[in-house]
């Protein structure tokens, strides 16, 4: 058999107009081609394919004539079609003509959707049912020579046939083959041509192998929507002719990032995915909201770990084989943040039962144990080098020799690429001054954190571990999570161990590529049939961005925090200006009766609350839901005294039952003390204790009465706590207390609370009334106190997210020390708040794609990161022209930093091409105010410098790169490496053409759009530049150099001069041996300096010219700098 003609799109771009010029290459050309009815589209199972859209009374044709086929007696053609929707009115989709254009056979679509095979005088044979519709069909149709035709209909590459058609007296010789339809036949849907091929003999031509496939096409992509709590596979519904297109973080442009989005196409024939169809599968849990995911086949299967510091993800009983005496223990992880967490362990801190254990801390990891099993013998021993955290995935491997034969012991770090090794030592050995031993315990083996050890696990991928007894020695445990079925919480390992999976924890076989919500459901009923859904679907920041709630102050989340217990009733008294009674803040709990004339919302001066009540002559009472007695009552009150009152009045009163104290109350006096008074059923005298607290000086002050029941007596404290509203969380809180025991008394449970019960607290400010039946209800307060001033940016964000009960993942890589510290928080949305504390850090808030929620990239973990991956555009890695921009859409070099509620610092760029100077001298003005949460003006000149930094960066922009995973230079190493870049990552892009800098980019991938097809895979990366986050780090080979900007040459060199004269003012160039080289730019020139002469100006430099294939003359006075000048990190 010979294929004399054959098309398959080869070399065509998405959108590309389908001409007799413009074919593909590899491809027999078309004889004819009807102008403006094809379009190659970039789907298919063989894509690119040809998209069909015939005008009204206008032909669509696609002919192979005699000059390209000659005369075939015995032949065979081969096609494959996708139909969206069945013709208004029959229409031909193939025809075989002789060389006088008589028609000897042809291949029709009827109405109903059945296939014909027809000659002109009329049907020769029909197909039983109707064609699938968005499905690809490969139809094979072979002619022997004397008029005998038969029609074999296959469902894509399959090779059982859907159905067989056949017929005689179907002509003989055929020299032309006609795709489409002739002008005379009605317009019908859009529908597509994957492939045609034409063979000269009678045998049946079989499915097409398309060279340039590789072998992971067509993709395995999924989508499953959470039904009734099920994730649902829905993928047989998604349609192919539309692609699925995912976008997630922000483009080149902007400076958020917008929610991330997917939109596909799904067939809704059967109205399954119309939410009020009574007869749908999904009818009544299909609504607004429903959860969708979309994947990919992951590497292997693996073990998702989310941070958590209730219980291991991972953990096995202990058993006599898990005791080892020499330790080695090996994990292969891929985790979001090095910085802190247990990762493995057998150590049970509350039972005393303690073996070993791994915790990460500030990039490197340590191992403890303990020779007795008590904690208090622990020892440890910590890597003397960090982790290397710019590999996204690290194995680790520990090692404790207890006996190192010379009278101590040893223990030893590694890293690899993966468990599978090779191993390369991290730093030093960690040797002990004696031999020691590691206990034998009956604590479980947990991994991936430990149930007992404080703290939070991390939070990624675990793709591997393995205990073994005896350094290299046998394998006692060692989970294999790729031979597991996904969703499985418990199995059972090669060595007889049964694991057992945490609630933080799932095992899975994919990757997943979004997750987000489906809040509508766009149903279109077509008249032909072609019932479908346009989904577009949203990451959670959608939802929480329309119609965004404020959230409350920091002292309302913290007293009506669900999981805080032992409050039995809290009133947060920030209603507003007329307001006839006070909110309780739990459901049910009973408002407080306003009395009187206070002025409501009158004092916003705290930050950690929403304005509050100045008393005045008022008076606010409420009752307390039912309780028993605990034998303790704690009752807060906030309290600030702008002035003393004029005449003792009362401040809080409490009235109780069930005691033989049926009233207890603070009264503050004239000179601003506090009185405390306790009185009987009678209202007789108990108590009456005056405190010298002078709350008129001490500012803001929590109030607290705390009562408990100690046996027959009453011990009473009285409680001041002292704090300023320049507060934060590392400040220490003063408190003074006074305190007495009323002997033969009980108090019994708290009814009735009254505040300014004699209308006569006049300037006096009160809020957020607590009552508590537990000492401890309050611990832990002191953050809310301070409105959370003082706050790291990523604890912000993660407690935010905890208190919302919303996912949040820290990428950080291990970079610990952040010096941005943020200001109050204040009442915004969650939205609002989570993205004042990313501005203050500097990273990137997006959303994951492995998880409902937020995601943020830390500044930190940006700074001097390895390339995630290095494409090579010469290689044909990446698709597409190059548009590099020298524009100003980045460009800000007049910054001015403002502190919410604190002052201000303004930096400009005075010198160098993007000054502020008017052109040619700089760019011109282009001022950038920001305001920003931080916790002091301190930090003010270091944001500003940083930003100004940013705004500045001389070089081109590469706003977008585009890769196409199915091109044949992406290998299956590659491929992988790519789709594991996400937002924040770093890419180098080597091979750059002639006539653009030729030394590589470095881009900094902010976000993405991905394209998903059967046979296609594209990612088109929003980018900006990644140089200007090399930043100076003390002591290290490349990183530690300080860069000059005021150095050139002194004399002019021609494009072979090795001998530089450079002037120099300020400090001068290194001179010491032991500096060099490095390398220079000069020019556009990259040079590399061995040595440096002379301690005066100028010096004399010995280079190497021409590396990065640059070579000319300068003049004198070029600017020398270093080629990669680093700064000071903010």
């Amino acid at each position: 058999m010979a294929i004399v003609a054959s098309w398959s799109g080869r070399g065509l771009s998405d959108g590309t107009a389908l001409t007799t010029a413009t074919q593909g290459s590899g491809d027999t050309l078309w004889d004819t081609v009807t102008a403006g009815a094809f379009t190659i589209d970039a789907s298919g199972l063989h894509s690119p394919r040809i998209q069909v859209d015939q005008q009204a009374a206008a032909e669509a044709r696609l002919i192979w004539d005699t000059s390209t086929l000659g005369t075939l007696a015995g032949h065979a053609v081969r096609m494959y079609v996708e139909l969206t929707a069945y013709p208004s009115a029959n229409a031909r989709i193939l025809g075989a003509h002789a060389v006088d254009a008589t028609l000897q056979w042809f291949l029709q679509v009827a109405t109903d959707g059945t296939l014909r095979l027809r000659s002109l005088v009329g049907i020769v044979d029909s197909s039983a049912e109707p064609l699938p519709l968005d499905a690809e069909l490969r139809i094979e149709v072979v002619g022997d020579g004397t008029g005998a035709v038969t029609v074999d209909i296959y469902e894509g590459d399959a090779t059982t046939t859907w159905d067989v058609l056949s017929g005689t007296g179907l002509g003989t010789d055929v020299e032309e083959i006609r795709f489409a339809n002739p002008a005379t036949t009605p317009t019908w849907p859009r529908f597509y041509l994957d492939e045609l091929a034409v063979a000269d003999t009678a045998t049946l031509i079989g499915p097409a192998d398309v060279p340039g496939a590789p072998a992971r096409f067509p993709l395995d992509d999924r989508y499953e929507l959470l039904l009734d709590g099920t994730w649902t596979d829905i993928t047989g519904y998604v349609y192919e002719r539309d692609p699925v297109t995912i976008t997630r973080g922000r483009s080149a442009e902007a400076q958020t990032a917008d929610p991330s989005k997917m939109s596909l196409t799904l067939n809704n024939r059967d109205g399954r995915f119309s939410a009020r169809n009574p007869i749908s599968p999904y009818f009544g849990i299909l609504g607004r909201n429903t959860q969708i995911r979309a994947s990919l086949p992951a590497p292997a299967g693996y073990l998702r770990i989310f941070s958590s510091d209730t219980e291991p993800p991972l953990s096995c009983p202990s058993a006599a084989a898990l005791n080892v005496t020499d330790l080695d223990v090996r994990l292969d992880m891929d985790v979001n943040t090095w910085r802190t967490g247990n990762i493995a362990g057998k150590y049970d801190f509350t039972a005393g039962e303690c073996s070993w254990f791994l915790d990460l801390s500030g990039e490197r990891v340590f191992l403890v144990w303990s020779p007795t099993g008590a904690d208090v013998d622990r020892i440890q021993a910590g890597s003397t080098v960090p982790i290397p955290t710019d590999r996204r995935r690290v194995a680790l491997r520990i090692t404790l020799d207890v006996n190192n034969g010379a009278g101590g012991y040893d223990v030893k770090f590694w890293t690899a690429d993966t468990i599978a090794g090779p191993w390369t030592q991290l730093g030093a050995t960690v040797t002990g001054t004696s031999t020691t031993a590691i206990a034998a315990t009956t604590a479980d083996l947990e991994v991936g954190g430990l149930a007992t050890i404080a703290g939070f696990g991390p939070d990624g991928t675990l793709w591997a571990f393995e205990l073994r007894d005896g350094i290299d020695g046998t394998l006692v445990a060692a989970p294999d999570f790729d031979a597991q079925t996904p969703g499985d919480t418990s199995f059972a390992d090669a060595q007889g161990n049964t694991w057992t999976l945490g609630a933080a924890a799932a095992l899975d076989d994919r990757d997943y590529r979004f997750y987000g919500e489906v809040a509508t459901w766009p149903t279109t009923w077509a008249v032909n049939g072609d019932h479908h859904v346009k989904l577009q679907a949203a990451g959670i920041k959608r939802r929480l961005t329309q119609n965004a709630p404020v959230l409350r102050s920091t002292m309302y989340r913290e007293f009506a925090n669900p999981a805080r217990t032992g409050i039995l009733v809290y009133w947060p008294m920030e209603d507003g200006r007329e307001a006839t009674r006070i909110a309780a803040a739990g459901d049910g709990h009973p408002p407080m009766r306003v009395e009187g004339t206070p002025s409501l919302a009158e004092f916003d001066e705290w930050t950690a609350s929403d304005a509050l009540p100045v008393m005045a002559a008022g008076r606010l009472s409420g009752m307390t839901p039912a309780q028993s007695a605990t034998g303790e009552v704690s009752v807060r009150l906030f309290v600030f005294v702008d002035q003393n009152v004029a005449a003792e009045t009362s401040l809080l009163h409490l009235n109780t039952v069930g005691g033989t104290v049926r009233e207890w109350e603070v009264r503050l006096t004239t000179a601003g003390g506090l009185r405390t008074r306790a009185y009987d059923a009678d209202r007789n005298s108990l108590l009456d204790h005056t405190s010298a607290f002078d709350m008129q000086s001490r500012g803001f002050t929590i109030l607290d009465i705390e009562l408990t029941q100690d046996g027959a007596d009453i011990d009473w404290s009285t409680l001041v706590v002292d704090f300023v509203h320049t507060q934060t969380i590392t400040d220490t809180i003063t408190q003074a207390v006074d305190s007495g025991t009323l002997a033969g008394n009980t108090f019994g449970r708290v009814q009735r609370v009254t505040v300014g019960r004699d209308k006569g607290l006049t300037n006096v400010v009160t809020g957020h009334l607590a009552v508590a039946t537990d000492l401890e209800a309050y611990a832990s307060t002191s953050a809310a106190i301070a409105a959370q001033n003082g706050e790291d940016p990523l604890d912000r964000m993660k407690r935010l997210c905890d208190e919302e009960e919303i996912s949040f993942v820290a990428v950080t890589r291990g970079r610990t020390g952040n010096a941005v510290t943020l200001g109050d928080q204040l009442s915004r949305s969650l939205v609002e708040l989570l993205q004042e504390a990313a501005d203050a850090d500097g990273g990137l808030l997006y959303e994951p794609r492995y998880v409902l929620g937020f995601a943020h990239r830390s500044r930190q973990s940006m700074y001097n990161q390895a390339a995630a991956v290095t494409l090579d555009y010469s290689a044909g890695q990446v698709e597409g022209d190059l548009v590099p921009l020298d524009d100003d859409q980045a460009t800000e070099n007049d910054i001015t930093v403002k502190r919410e509620a604190g002052s201000s610092v303004r930096v400009e760029q005075t010198t160098g091409p993007l000054s502020v100077a008017d052109p040619p001298d700089g760019v011109g003005r282009y001022e950038q105010p920001v305001t920003l949460s931080l916790t002091r003006d301190e930090q003010l000149p270091d944001q500003a410098a940083w930003r100004l930094h940013l705004g500045t960066v001389d070089e081109g922009r590469f706003p977008h790169l585009t890769v196409n995973l199915r091109a044949p230079a992406i290998t299956d190493a590659l491929y992988e490496e790519i789709v594991d870049i996400d937002v924040g990552d770093r890419i180098v892009l080597t091979g750059i053409p002639d006539g653009l800098p030729p030394d590589d980019v470095e881009l900094l991938v902010l976000g993405y759009t991905e394209t998903l097809r059967v046979m296609g895979h594209e990612i088109e990366f929003n980018l900006a530049p990644a140089s200007p986050w090399r930043v100076a780090i003390r002591d290290d080979a490349d990183h530690a150099r300080r860069d000059s900007t005021t150095s050139t040459l002194a004399v002019a060199v021609d494009a072979d001069d090795t001998s530089w004269s450079v002037a120099t003012t300020g400090t001068l160039w290194t001179t010491a041996a032991g500096d060099f080289p490095f390398d220079l730019i000069a020019g556009g020139e990259r040079v590399t300096a061995t040595a440096i002469a002379s301690t005066t100006s100028p010096q004399t430099f010995t280079v190497v010219r021409a590396v990065n294939g640059i070579s000319k003359s300068h003049a004198s006075g070029t600017q020398v700098r270093l080629f990669r000048p680093v700064v000071r990190a903010l």
